[in-house]
C-alpha cells in the first residue's frame, strides 16, 4: 500500500493526477470519489483526505470540470442531483467551455 500521508508534494500531486486519469478513462463526463475509495482503500486520514480533495479540485478545474463536494446540489444529464453522504466529491465535465 502507498503511504500517501508522508508523500512529498510533487509525488503526491502526480499520484492524484494518475488517480484522476484512471477515473476519466472510465467516464470522461463524471468523476466521483466515494468514502470507500478514499478512506478505506487509500486509508486516508482527515488531514490526508483534505489534501487529496484540494489537490483534486485544482487538477479537475484545470481540466474544465465543475467540482462539487458532499451535500452540494448540481445538474447532470437534465436531472437535479446532490452529492450524497457516502460521496466526498463529484466533478462534472463542463462542455460549455
Amino acid at each position: 500500500m502507498v503511504d500517501l500521508e508522508n508523500m512529498a508534494n510533487k509525488e503526491f500531486f502526480e499520484f492524484v493526477e494518475n488517480f484522476i486519469a484512471d477515473k476519466i478513462a472510465v467516464n470522461p463526463k463524471l468523476v466521483r470519489y466515494t468514502y470507500y475509495e478514499l478512506r478505506v482503500k487509500l486509508n486516508l486520514t482527515e488531514k490526508g483526505l483534505d489534501r487529496f480533495l484540494k489537490c483534486s479540485k485544482i487538477i479537475l478545474e484545470e481540466l474544465n470540470y465543475n467540482v462539487f463536494f458532499t451535500g452540494a446540489r448540481f445538474k447532470f444529464e437534465n436531472a437535479d442531483r446532490v452529492v450524497e453522504t457516502n460521496e466526498y466529491m463529484i466533478a462534472i465535465k463542463d462542455i460549455e467551455l
